[in-house]
Order: C-alpha cells, then sequence, then structure tokens
C-alpha cells in the first residue's frame, strides 16, 4: 500500500470513529423509575396498585387486583384468598393483575406466611343495564304500534262510552245533570293518570254526549188550564215509556233507586195536540191530585172540545202574536213620539236664545 492511500484510509477511520463516538454520546439517558414499596416482610416486598376498599359497595361486572411484587419464590410466595379460598398464588417477582366477575359481598385479603398485608370486605352490585340503542326504522315501526293500539283502545272506550250512556238514560229515563259527575271525575283520573289510563277521556266524553243528546224515555204532558182569561200551558207532567210520572230524579230520592216515580191515572182524557218547537200533547187540567203512590189529573173535557173543535188555541194564540207586534209597533211609535218633541222644544229654545240676543244687539246700536 502506497503511503497517500494508507493515509486516506486512516482518516476516514478516524472519521468513522468520531461519528460513532458522537452518536453515542447524543442517545437520551433510559429513565427508570422506581417505587417504593408498600409494605415489606423479610425478603418479601409489595406495593398494591388497585385493591377493594374495606366496607366498600361496587356497581360493576368484576373486582380488579393489580399488585408489584419482590422477592416472592416458591419456598415464601404471595398468596390471595378469595371468601377464605387460594384464589392466586405469586412465586416470582413482577407485576400481575387478577380480576374476578363475582356478585355480592365478598371478603379479600394478600398476604405471605408470615404477615397479611391487605384485607377488604365489600358488595359487588350488577350495574345498571345499558340505555337501549334503537334504530331508527324500529323507533318509527313501534310508533305506529303503538298509535294503533292507543287508537283501538281509545275507540273501544268510546263505543263502552256510549252504550252506557244509552243504558243510564234507560234508567233514568230523562237527562239530569246528577249522571254528569260520573263521566267527568274518570276523566280526571285518566288526566291525572296519563297516559296509563287515558282511554278513561274518551269514555267519559263518548258517555256525556250520548246521554245528554239522545231522547229521552219519557214525555212531557202539557196540562192546560184557563188563567186570567188566558190558556195557560206551563205545567207538565214527564211520563216515562212505563207510563208512570217521573217526580224527581237525583240523590235524595236513593230509597227509590235515585229516581222517584208515581203512577198517572187520567180521568177524560181528551188530548190536545200543541205546535211549539214540535208537537206536544196536552190535556185541559180540571183537578190535580196527588198521593204517596199516585198521580191523578182530572180533565176539563168540556174545555178540550172547545179549543179543539173550535180552534180556539190556534186563534188566541195568532190573537196573542197580532197583539205582540201592534204592541211593538205603538211602543216604536211612542219612543219616535217623544224623541220628536225633544227635539221641537230643544229647537224652540234655541230660537228664543238666539231672538233674545239679536233684540239686544239692536237696542244696543240704538
Amino acid at each position: 500500500m502506497t503511503r497517500p492511500r494508507a493515509l486516506t484510509v486512516s482518516l476516514f477511520l478516524l472519521l468513522a470513529l468520531l461519528h460513532v463516538e458522537q452518536a453515542s454520546a447524543a442517545e437520551e439517558p433510559t429513565l427508570r423509575v422506581e417505587t417504593k414499596p408498600q409494605w415489606t416482610s423479610g425478603e418479601l416486598a409489595l406495593y398494591l396498585f388497585g385493591f377493594p376498599g374495606d366496607g366498600a359497595e361496587y356497581s360493576q361486572d368484576s373486582i380488579l387486583v393489580r399488585v408489584a411484587v419482590w422477592g416472592a419464590t416458591e419456598e415464601n410466595p404471595i398468596t390471595i384468598q378469595l371468601d377464605g379460598e387460594e384464589a392466586a398464588l405469586i412465586d416470582h417477582e413482577g407485576l400481575f393483575t387478577y380480576e374476578w366477575s363475582i356478585q355480592g359481598s365478598h371478603q379479600l385479603l394478600i398476604r405471605c406466611k408470615y404477615m397479611i398485608f391487605q384485607q377488604a370486605t365489600f358488595n359487588v352490585k350488577a350495574p345498571p343495564p345499558p340505555e337501549p340503542v334503537v334504530l331508527l326504522i324500529e323507533f318509527n315501526r313501534r310508533l305506529e304500534q303503538q298509535f294503533t293500539v292507543m287508537l283501538m283502545w281509545a275507540v273501544a272506550a268510546s263505543g263502552a262510552g256510549a252504550w252506557m250512556g244509552l243504558e243510564t238514560l234507560k234508567r233514568t229515563k230523562i237527562q239530569t245533570q246528577w249522571v254528569l259527575p260520573i263521566p267527568g271525575l274518570a276523566m280526571g283520573v285518566g288526566a291525572r293518570y296519563l297516559p296509563d289510563l287515558y282511554m278513561l277521556i274518551p269514555w267519559g266524553i263518548a258517555l256525556s254526549v250520548v246521554y245528554w243528546y239522545a231522547k229521552p224515555y219519557a214525555r212531557e204532558l202539557t196540562l192546560l188550564s184557563l188563567e186570567d182569561h188566558q190558556v195557560d200551558a206551563t205545567r207538565r207532567l214527564v211520563v216515562d215509556d212505563d207510563g208512570k210520572a217521573i217526580i224527581g230524579v237525583g240523590p235524595k230520592y236513593w230509597r227509590y233507586g235515585f229516581i222517584k216515580r208515581k203512577n198517572i191515572r187520567v180521568v177524560d182524557e181528551y188530548q190536545v195536540t200543541l205546535r211549539h218547537k214540535g208537537l206536544h200533547q196536552g190535556v185541559c187540567l180540571k183537578k190535580l191530585e196527588e198521593s204517596d203512590t199516585e198521580v191523578t189529573v182530572e180533565c176539563n173535557k168540556s174545555l178540550a172540545k172547545i179549543i179543539v173543535e173550535g180552534d180556539a188555541l190556534d186563534t188566541s194564540m195568532k190573537l196573542t202574536n197580532e197583539l205582540w207586534r201592534e204592541n211593538t209597533k205603538l211602543e216604536s211609535l211612542a219612543e219616535l213620539k217623544k224623541e220628536q218633541e225633544i227635539r221641537y222644544q230643544v229647537k224652540e229654545r234655541v230660537h228664543a236664545v238666539l231672538v233674545g240676543r239679536k233684540g239686544e244687539d239692536l237696542a244696543k246700536k240704538e
């Protein structure tokens, strides 16, 4: 090897050694963290990173124990006992993690031959179930199904309410306000305990509407009488479909099943048909007597014949209407006359005032 070539090789080796030394010097130092043991027993030492608390309660699926051990051997191991039985045996150094899926109350301890390092009595409860996750399609399907079920229950409750409204009307024969608190109370309970008892609301509405607007199982018998030279048709008897007079309906008649009825007997009956907001049947009353069990209506048959055959009732009604119209006209004319009189008097007074002022002005000029 020639001398220049040897110098070149030597220089290259020197540069390579310098580069290796700089690279070694540039490496970061290794960081080593040491944990001081919590307990020592002779050559044994340990540190607990995770252990149940004494008297603690957990809501989870399992219990975790994590422990670092130094100096453990087969002759001098560390034992973990669960409820008095060996659950784990550590016979060498290292970091160990154990997990047990348990529920209820348990006792756990970690020990060696000569020392109990830690112990705890604890309770483990099952965690609450996770919130259900429902897909949008499934949610819409369930919503539609629930709506269908609610609609069916509402329709069924409305039908039952309508049927009970008719049955109640058959019982009371006529409409009475004492029945309405029952569906009202049912609707209040349904509104209070929504959505469990929502069907009580359509039930109460249907019962009230059908009961109040259905045709009653009774008719009115008008008692006509002559009062002050005119026919009085204000007195009426309510007669049910069994031909009995309904005296009253309400709680005070609880002895009679909340509706008091009496037999009705009509003497010399001669019915008169009235036309006022529909057709009404009536009789001319001569005498009305009432006992504990019966109502006796004695008719004035002669008056009834005069009214019917002579068309006196229609004539009196027409005459009454004509008199009412004439009276209305007269009242209107009287008001108009009074108003004109007031205007005339005001006009005269204004004229007199103006004439007086004019005379005073002429006297001042003279």
